[in-house]
């Protein structure tokens, strides 16, 4: 996993990553801590790109997939942020070296599997209960729960539809006459297929890619041509199926800088211990106490029908009719505002006047937080190795605050010179 945080004012945008990468195998996860996730876009211009979650796209490393992108951009500038976020996405679409038709065979197939495992994971939680005909069974009878009641396609697949999809791929299935889950074999037959083939179209299209395959988090940051201030947009891709990028929009891409607030700070990937001090409160404890908030409400609720019952029911049914649920928002409203006045708005002002030196040390402490909580806890360590930082500035362009090498600058000086 990773931490990326980026962090601008109205005179420059910094980027902060952690080097930290897992790769899973049969025997769990191997952490390594020498990724790089930052990189500049453009080597003339003030624009870089960060990187979470999968560090590859269609099997190709995304530092690959950059730097043949910015040897190609040359001096060729945008007007926008957006403009250049919508060249890349153009280049990847149409390099086919990136997209052949045995990466996209192979990118369905994982999709598929994918599925078949979160459709069988599914039944699992559901029966409490591994023994195959219980679940084949199971499955067959509640098949339509599995299915969301409507999926409002990611852009690019508006009006695919399923009948399209099975053509495209008519053999999707034809392998799997049987599934291998945690060593239990669990047949399929036509039906099963058909609830699978249903559910992969949905995960196809669907934009919750977290929960249908692996996706990278690509996080564009600087100033275009015409923009005075910088900028901060983000996309979540997941790779090229049907000749098609799924892909959606991510944080930051439709915030209003500087019009609404001065500052911006948006923490990307693992981002739990950066949201607890920027709002001052873990946001899984927020969710705690509004829900323990509404078990006290029904607890007291339950008191006063015990209390009152006999002597007062018409006072005890108007009491029952109470929408606790409204309760419960209104107490979440209310410490969400109190947040953003105690918390957030003191933090974005103070950010506004940040000087660049200290916009970088901001982002690098966030990031190192993040991992400081995860190597003195007993979470896993999938935060961690040397802080990236860069900062973009109009003036002075794509600066690199630190930044790791995996070789000796003093012995590979042509290394800097062909950079630049």
């Amino acid at each position: 996993m990773t931490a990326v945080i980026g962090i601008m004012n109205k005179s420059a945008v910094t980027l902060a990553a952690d080097s930290a990468v897992t790769v899973g195998g049969q025997n769990g996860n191997k952490i390594f801590n020498k990724a790089n996730k930052i990189f500049a876009l453009s080597k003339k211009h003030p624009v870089g790109i960060a990187l979470y979650n999968s560090a590859m796209f269609m099997g190709v490393p995304w530092e690959t997939i950059i730097k043949m992108y910015r040897n190609e951009l040359k001096d060729k500038s945008f007007s926008t942020i957006n403009d250049y976020k919508a060249d890349f996405i153009n280049y990847i679409t149409k390099k086919k070296v990136f997209s052949t038709l045995s990466q996209q065979q192979i990118a369905i197939t994982n999709l598929t599997k994918m599925t078949i495992h979160g459709i069988f994971n599914t039944t699992f939680h559901a029966i409490h209960s591994r023994e195959p005909n219980a679940v084949i069974d199971y499955l067959k009878a509640h098949a339509e729960q599995l299915h969301a009641a409507s999926v409002k396609p990611i852009k690019g697949f508006e009006g695919y539809t399923l009948e399209e999809f099975k053509k495209e791929y008519p053999k999707l299935l034809h392998e799997y006459n049987q599934v291998d889950i945690n060593g239990l074999i669990y047949p399929l037959d036509n039906q099963l297929k058909e609830i699978v083939t249903q559910k992969t179209f949905e995960n196809l299209i669907c934009s919750q890619f977290e929960n249908a395959g692996a996706f990278t988090g690509l996080v564009f940051a600087g100033f275009g041509e015409e923009e005075i201030y910088p900028k901060l947009s983000s996309i979540k891709i997941a790779d090229i199926i049907s000749n098609r990028v799924r892909m959606t929009d991510g944080e930051g891409s439709g915030a209003n800088f500087p019009a609404v607030q001065p500052a911006c700070i948006f923490p990307f990937a693992q981002k739990d211990v950066i949201d607890t001090i920027l709002q001052g409160i873990d946001p899984q404890m927020e969710i705690f106490y509004a829900n323990h908030f509404e078990q006290l409400l029904n607890q007291y609720n339950s008191i006063i029908f015990r209390t009152i019952g006999k002597e007062a029911p018409e006072a005890v049914n108007k009491i029952k009719s109470l929408n606790i649920t409204n309760l419960k928002a209104s107490f979440r409203m209310m410490n969400r505002q109190l947040k953003l006045e105690r918390n957030v708005k003191p933090l974005i002002d103070a950010v506004s006047y940040l000087g660049k030196e200290d916009l970088a040390e901001m982002a690098e402490s966030l990031i190192y937080l993040t991992y400081l909580k995860r190597r003195i806890t007993f979470a896993e360590e999938s935060v961690g190795g040397p802080v990236d930082v860069a900062l973009i500035s109009k003036g002075d362009g794509f600066v690199w605050i630190k930044r790791k090498h995996y070789f000796r600058e003093d012995l590979n000086k042509h290394f800097i010179t062909n950079y630049l």
